[in-house]
């Protein structure tokens, strides 16, 4: 397999175009980070914290860079918000380590995605604009709390699939394709090929001429 000179490892900023963040959902941050120091390994900053939920949740995160530049950051969710997704993980047999979601930086409207996305069958899990989105989350990625601007974040998944997809619209810095956008794909699986293909097609993504074929 060969790479194009268009692809860069290494560099990665959260909000450059593709998929540069992954969250892991965790139930023990603190022990987290500390048992990865451990191991040598330092996050990109100091945990954040976003404490607007009030009574319902506060969010803390901490965030990592792999080998690639790609972000991998840990999410603990506290009060009666984290609560209940202890219940959750206890009840669905989960360990308290679990994917849970990735997100994906568009340069064009987001309203678009949302559509397409819709479309091939992803039902919503979350909806923020405005005071609702937690800016105080940004400075783990080494991101300007005060300065930053978002158009919206809606995080969707498929019905039957955990793992969820944030679909996310930069305002300020604006999302710009650099690369990063090449280095990542998700994958769903269908029934039929090509009648998702179809459906994405209309839902206006763009589609590969010829899909590859696997034996």
């Amino acid at each position: 397999m060969e790479e194009g000179n268009t692809i860069r490892y290494g560099s990665c900023d959260p909000h450059e175009a593709g998929m540069t963040r992954l969250s892991i959902l965790t139930t023990n941050l603190n022990k987290d980070v500390k048992r990865l120091e451990s191991l040598g390994l330092k996050p990109i900053a100091a945990t954040a914290c976003d404490r607007r939920g009030g009574l319902m949740m506060h969010v803390y995160a901490t965030a990592y860079k792999d080998p690639d530049g790609f972000v991998v950051y840990m999410v603990e969710f506290n009060r009666l918000i984290g609560i209940l997704i202890k219940m959750s993980l206890w009840w669905k047999n989960k360990q308290s380590h679990c994917l849970f979601h990735w997100t994906i930086n568009m340069t064009d409207s987001i309203q678009t995605v949302i559509k397409a996305f819709e479309s091939l069958g992803f039902i919503t899990f979350s909806d923020l604009k405005g005071d609702r989105i937690m800016y105080g989350l940004l400075p783990t990625f080494q991101m300007e709390s005060d300065t930053a601007e978002i158009e919206q974040i809606r995080m969707c998944h498929l019905p039957k699939d955990d793992l969820c997809v944030t679909l996310m619209q930069w305002l300020n810095p604006k999302t710009e394709k650099n690369g990063s956008e090449l280095t990542n794909a998700l994958t769903i699986s269908v029934q039929d090929v090509d009648a998702a293909l179809k459906i994405a097609k209309r839902a206006g993504l763009n589609v590969t001429p010829q899909p590859a074929e696997y034996k």
